[in-house]
């Protein structure tokens, strides 16, 4: 008997893309869903986001761009991840142009340098995730959002900005003891273009 990600994988290589969307709809979606709206999204913002992560996903899958071993699920899940961030984050209002509109002109321009960019945020974000959630998003706040230390304090919660910078060197810290001797392939990864 197939599992359900074995199923799908089988149903895109017979070309029943179709099948292969209902499966992946009913078991990635929920989870989706929960994640935008947990984080102040809407329905409707969690159905772009589903959409846009298994078109980026169906692309990789028909350029042979995935390995084969990876868990679907946590693929298109990350990739969602992904661009929820970078919707909510945003500073101008994505939601008047839909984002399959967005990735289509983008992918129009490279579909390799966006194949490129989200293996960058994959990893980027597999990175971020060994370090836990608080630090994680206290890093993006402070380096992918440039939000200073007493927004981030009043934001996640802490006492003051000095405990706010305290935190953010120890979550540095953190992730250099991670990457460190893995420096090249950092380079390598965040640099090929």
């Amino acid at each position: 008997m197939f599992d359900l990600q074995t199923k799908i994988r089988v149903h895109l290589e017979k070309g029943q893309e179709n099948d292969a969307i209902k499966l992946i709809y009913a078991s990635v979606f929920p989870k989706i869903k929960n994640y935008v709206v947990r984080n102040g999204g809407k329905l409707e913002d969690a159905q772009d986001i589903f959409q846009e992560a298994v078109t980026i996903f169906y692309k990789q899958f028909k350029l042979n761009k995935i390995d084969h071993t990876r868990d679907i699920y946590g693929y298109i899940f990350i990739i969602a991840r992904n661009s929820w961030y970078r919707m909510a984050g945003s500073k101008h209002k994505i939601n008047n142009v839909p984002l399959n509109e967005h990735h289509d002109l983008v992918d129009n321009k490279n579909s390799e340098t966006q194949t490129i960019n989200t293996e960058k945020l994959i990893f980027i974000n597999d990175l971020l995730g060994k370090i836990g959630d608080q630090c994680k998003k206290l890093l993006l706040s402070s380096i992918f959002y440039k939000k200073n230390m007493q927004e981030i304090a009043v934001e996640m919660g802490f006492a003051n900005e000095n405990v706010a910078k305290s935190t953010n060197y120890r979550c540095k810290q953190k992730l250099l003891e991670l990457v460190e001797g893995k420096e090249n392939q950092i380079r390598n990864m965040l640099s090929y273009d």
